[in-house]
């Protein structure tokens, strides 16, 4: 997950670059063609009627605005293309985000639910333990019953089985 918003914030800042270079050349060419504008403007506002070389220039100053038209035209689709682009990319990388707080929050989960069990694996271990030891106990409670003395065919009192051994022989 890091390595994709890693890799998506790079694609974000190198469309940000491209799109500020994008937008500094069209902000040049609108310049230009702004000048390019009002010089023609000034040239029609003062027609130059004598015939001399320098009014052949005049189509030539056409066909500049008119490729400097289509240069800024195209600047302007590209910097909506790469605009769109980062809008994709801010998108895209606000959907990785709330992935991975998602993540993070079923992880999170996860690990609680993993303690919660293993609380309960230890306390299920300890009753088990308890449970053998009174187990063990209860035998030994029953085979002390069955190694009780006998006095004439009735069952000693508890203060002779106190006073009497169990291993010995009466």
């Amino acid at each position: 997950m890091q390595h994709e918003a890693a890799s998506a914030s790079v694609k974000l800042q190198r469309h940000s670059l491209d799109t500020s270079y994008a937008l500094e050349r069209s902000q040049a060419l609108e310049r230009e063609n702004t000048r390019l504008i009002e010089e023609l403007n000034v040239l029609r506002a003062h027609p130059n009627t004598s015939p001399d070389p320098s009014a052949l220039q005049n189509p030539q100053l056409n066909n500049t605005l008119r490729q400097l038209s289509d240069k800024l035209s195209q600047t302007e689709e590209l910097l909506l293309k790469r605009t769109n682009e980062s809008l994709h990319v801010a998108h895209e990388l606000a959907r990785v985000k709330y992935d991975r707080d998602a993540a993070y929050e079923i992880t999170a989960k996860a690990r609680a639910r993993e303690e919660d069990c293993k609380i309960r694996e230890r306390t299920l271990l300890l009753q088990a333990r308890n449970a053998k030891e009174e187990s063990k106990m209860a035998d030994l409670v029953v085979q002390v019953s069955s190694a009780t003395p006998f006095r004439n065919g009735a069952v000693c009192s508890s203060s002779e089985r106190r006073n009497t051994p169990i291993w010995s022989e009466t």
